[in-house]
């Protein structure tokens, strides 16, 4: 079963990802081909990894163009969200540290594919849909909710880690390429004043 609130020409959202998983941080490593990004609870007694999303370089780099925007939204609508402070830089540790300590389900650990992401926000909370979009129909597979200050961090670390990438593999693409004729095209939100609930960011 899909969720229920989708709307036509949505995403297809499985019954098993549709309640999402809450998450409080994120350690994000790459390769050449991919990033690897883990979503934390920190809350829990050992961290647990509650969602691994893998993704290509480009499209990580369009993540955080999305939480980017989202972010700005947030704050035209609500007020600045406060910086990491001091007490939260000092609980960041080396991914390494993290991963001897980490509990992690063997369901997550092989990860989920995404090829884009839907980032939305409500008063409380940001929304992360990652996405593939490949035929017959785009499905979320991965849905990870966040508060407002954790997404500024996650924000911060993405580009931390995207830094780090282009600086040895060289820059990315802002853009993605023009979408080759398909079955299928997503429709680009209206122009309007007022903030979207969605900003769509997919290949």
């Amino acid at each position: 079963m899909s969720d229920p609130t989708s709307k036509p020409g949505s995403p297809k959202v499985p019954e098993h990802v549709a309640a999402g998983v809450y998450a409080t941080a994120m350690i994000n490593t790459h390769t050449q081909e991919e990033f690897v990004l883990d979503f934390l609870a920190s809350f829990t007694a050992p961290v647990r990894v509650v969602a691994r999303v893998i993704v290509h370089p480009a499209h990580a780099k369009r993540l955080a163009g999305a939480l980017r925007e989202n972010v700005a939204w947030y704050e035209k609508q609500f007020g600045p969200i406060l910086e990491p402070g001091k007490a939260d830089a000092a609980r960041t540790k080396p991914a390494g540290d993290f991963y001897s300590s980490c509990a992690i389900a063997d369901a997550v650990m092989a990860g989920q594919y995404a090829t884009g992401v839907l980032v939305g926000h409500t008063p409380e909370e940001f929304i992360l849909d990652f996405i593939v979009g490949f035929p017959p129909t785009p499905v979320v597979t991965a849905r990870v909710l966040v508060s407002p200050r954790h997404v500024r961090r996650i924000a911060n670390a993405l580009e931390a880690r995207l830094r780090m990438y282009e600086d040895s593999f060289g820059p990315l693409p802002e853009q993605p390429p023009p979408a080759p004729p398909g079955p299928f095209k997503f429709p680009e939100p209206p122009e309007s004043d007022e903030p979207p609930p969605f900003r769509f960011r997919m290949d």
